[in-house]
């Protein structure tokens, strides 16, 4: 699930979609969220049309959709057969704080903290332009 909180008071969740071989997103009122390709390496991208409605808020849960968000681990595997991860970062640098929750326990050992099913993109500074970001699934 995919929430867009925007600074009119306007949300929208919409449910993540496949959009062809290794991508997909979610299509709203004037704005989407998508990426094509490895999220390790592959940008996400989001696009506000909302014209003078600028995005204060975005939030992704994997939850329902299997989906974890994996990140850094001091630079070494973290939980089990996740791999390295990469933590949120964007471009252009937005004036925010991305929130990691809801972390994932693998068996009956208490959770590593570097898989998390939610991932909260809370701006101090609205954004009307559009950006890209990076952080890895599972």
């Amino acid at each position: 699930m995919v929430t867009a909180v925007f600074g009119s008071g306007f949300s929208e969740t919409l449910v993540w979609a496949d959009t062809g071989p290794g991508s997909g997103g979610v299509f709203g009122a004037g704005w989407s969220l998508t990426q094509s390709g490895d999220t390790y390496n592959s940008p996400w991208t989001f696009t506000n049309d909302r014209s003078s409605d600028p995005l204060v808020e975005l939030i992704l849960d994997g939850t329902s959709a299997f989906t974890v968000f994996d990140r850094t681990f001091n630079n070494v595997e973290g939980t089990p057969g996740s791999a390295h991860g990469r933590d949120f970062s964007e471009t252009p640098t937005l004036a925010g704080v991305a929130l990691y929750s809801h972390p994932v326990v693998v068996g009956a050992a208490p959770p590593v903290g570097d898989l998390w099913h939610k991932l909260a993109l809370t701006l101090e500074v609205p954004v009307l332009e559009d950006f890209s970001f990076y952080q890895d699934t599972d």
